[in-house]
This record gives structure tokens, C-alpha cells and sequence, in this order.
């Protein structure tokens, strides 16, 4: 039933975000600006895709540390079967196949896995953000509703800083703020919790070496310049002659556009995450939007045939795979009936 009414969302999610996207767009012209494109922008478009995952992979390898050494090798399989998993499947479950496939190829437990990727998504949300201010150093005319959207991340930055360095360096009050706040929870709900922020108090000791910690801000500044200068390259395509700039405000908005529950590749979310990101800029919904669909097919598709490709590699069948997904869900219901039945049995002994 949970995942029926989370399935629901994602599609009443991507049906309004299309719905908005399309709003002023005349069809006929995303169609005469789909023909004028200059397709030959595809070719550096694929190659920075390639660096963009390749980077991602050595992150996560960092990452994972706390759980075990891997190499970019190692780690990369079961990032792309995730990734691919994302496009095929809806409600970003993909990460959910990444930890599982990795977990079970390597020996690993699933909880830690997930808690590196909870840690990548913390690591990105914030990369992204200091994009986005780096936006108004870039551009030269810098629309108001721009303007006070990055002085107002500029302002999140700070304390969310501050909270992760302090949670990094005394994490106990925090432990102890979760325990007297999550006390009014349902037992499973508290159980998850204090098993999430453990992990990720665990993981978070992949930051704590000043060397590993400079790698992963350096490396993670480079993935998203890449992934801006992909979204700026589908804009020349489209003869916009729109600067980095406008690239970087487009990237922020389709990060957290694609961060709502989604339907498979984003279909929807990222058409009005380039309306909305282009439309301060004087760049046409139906520009926009032709230009929304040049970067989610030609990310879409080899993203997914790489995913396919290393199913194969490593050796899995999709029946497998769902097994495996199946077991891993199953674990986290008996770790939370477990917790449950403990708590029962501390409430009987304590009348």
C-alpha cells in the first residue's frame, strides 16, 4: 500500500510538472527547434557524460572507505546498474539497486551502503549550491528572481555547514536531540532512524582525513562543472547563446527538481526544470522545452544501455536482482519487528 501511494505521487508529480512545462509551450515549435538543432554538440555532450559518472564513481569509492578499499573499477558496475536503475524504475529506486547489487557483490553490509549514498547526496546538494552563488560572480546581467534565490542558498550554506561540522566533530548531542525528539515515533520509525544516523555518523569518518575530505570537495566541484558544461553545450545546440552562467542556474534547478519523487528518467520534472530555469533569461518555453528533451534523451540513453552492460558483467538476471531487492527489503522488516518486540518486552519489565 506504501509503495502504491509513493508510486501515485511520483506520477501525479511528473503529470503536473509536464502539465506546467507545456502550459505556453506551442508544440509545433519544439518541433521546428528540435530540426534546427545542431546535433553535432552530441558527441562532447557524451564524452563529459562519461567523465561526469567516471568522477561520480571515484567519489563513491572515497566514500566508501569506512566500509572497505574499492577501486573505480570495482565500485563503477553497480553505479551504473543504479543510474540505470533510475531511468527504469520510478521513485529513484535505482540507489536502492545500487547499495543492494554492491552490498551483496562485495560482502558489504546494505545499511552502510546506503548511508555512503545518503553522504554523496548531502555532498552533492551542497556542490551545487555553491554553484549556484558562483552563478552571480559568472553572469553579467543577473535576473532579481536569480539574484535572491542564490543569496538565499548563500544563506543556507552557513548553517548547514556548520551543522555538518559540528555533527562530524561532537556527534553525541545530536544522537541524544534524536532520542528525546523521536521518543513521540512508532518504534520502526525510531529504529530506522537511529540505524540511518548511525550509519551515517559511520560514514562520515570518510571525512574526517583533511586529504580525503579536499579530494572529494575538489572532485566533487569538477563532476558538476561537468554536468554544467553538458547542460550549456545542449543550449548551444539550440543556438540560445546562453553563457555558463545560465547553464549553472539551469543545474540547480533541475537537481532539485529531480530530488521530488519521480516517475522513470525524470520525464516531466526535468522539462519544467528547464522552462523554469531558461525563463529569467529571455529563452522561450518552447526553446526550453525542445532543448529538456535533447538532454534527457541523450542522457537517458547511454546511461541505461551502460547499466544493461554491467548487469551482464557482473553476472546478474533481472529475476535475480529482484530477489536480491526482496531480501534486502525483508532484512530492514525484521530489523524493525525486532526493535519493536525489544521495545515490548523493555515496556513489560519497566510495569
Amino acid at each position: 500500500m506504501k509503495q502504491l501511494i509513493w508510486i501515485l505521487l511520483s506520477i501525479g508529480v511528473a503529470v503536473a510538472a509536464m502539465a506546467f512545462a507545456l502550459w505556453h509551450v506551442d508544440l509545433v515549435q519544439v518541433g521546428r527547434a528540435m530540426a534546427g538543432a545542431n546535433y553535432v554538440y552530441l558527441l562532447p555532450y557524451v564524452a563529459l557524460l562519461a567523465v561526469y559518472y567516471a568522477l561520480t564513481a571515484f567519489n563513491w569509492a572515497l566514500l566508501l572507505q569506512p566500509v572497505g578499499r574499492f577501486t573505480v573499477r570495482q565500485v563503477a558496475p553497480a553505479m551504473m546498474v543504479g543510474f540505470a536503475g533510475n531511468n527504469l524504475l520510478p521513485m529513484r529506486l535505482g540507489e536502492l539497486v545500487r547499495a543492494v547489487v554492491f552490498a551483496r557483490q562485495h560482502s558489504r553490509p546494505t545499511g552502510a551502503v546506503l548511508a555512503s549514498l545518503l553522504l554523496e547526496r548531502i555532498l552533492d546538494v551542497l556542490t551545487v549550491l555553491v554553484l549556484y552563488v558562483l552563478s552571480l560572480f559568472v553572469l553579467r546581467n543577473v535576473p532579481s528572481t536569480v539574484a535572491t534565490g542564490a543569496r538565499l542558498f548563500a544563506l543556507a550554506l552557513l548553517p548547514i555547514g556548520a551543522a555538518i561540522g559540528a555533527f562530524l566533530l561532537v556527534p553525541a548531542p545530536f544522537l541524544k536531540l534524536w532520542h528525546v525528539v523521536s521518543v513521540w515515533l512508532p518504534a520502526r520509525w525510531r529504529t530506522r532512524g537511529t540505524r540511518l544516523i548511525e550509519g551515517v555518523l559511520h560514514g562520515l569518518t570518510a571525512l574526517r582525513s583533511p586529504t580525503r575530505l579536499a579530494a572529494l570537495a575538489g572532485n566533487s566541484l569538477l563532476k558538476w562543472f561537468c554536468s554544467t558544461a553538458s547542460i550549456w553545450l545542449v543550449l548551444q545546440a539550440f543556438h540560445t547563446g546562453a553563457s555558463v552562467g545560465v547553464a549553472m542556474v539551469v543545474l540547480v534547478v533541475t537537481a532539485l527538481a529531480i530530488a521530488l519523487p519521480n516517475t522513470p528518467g525524470y520525464v516531466g520534472t526535468l522539462q519544467a526544470a528547464f522552462v523554469i530555469g531558461l525563463s529569467p533569461f529571455g529563452i522561450s518555453p518552447d526553446v526550453a522545452f525542445a532543448a529538456s528533451i535533447f538532454h534527457l534523451v541523450a542522457n537517458w540513453v547511454p546511461v541505461t544501455l551502460a547499466g544493461i552492460v554491467s548487469v551482464g558483467v557482473l553476472g546478474l538476471h533481472f529475476s535475480e536482482l529482484r530477489r536480491e531487492m526482496e531480501v534486502a527489503e525483508h532484512e530492514v522488516e525484521e530489523a524493525d519487528h525486532e526493535a519493536e518486540e525489544a521495545e515490548h518486552k523493555a515496556g513489560e519489565a519497566g510495569h
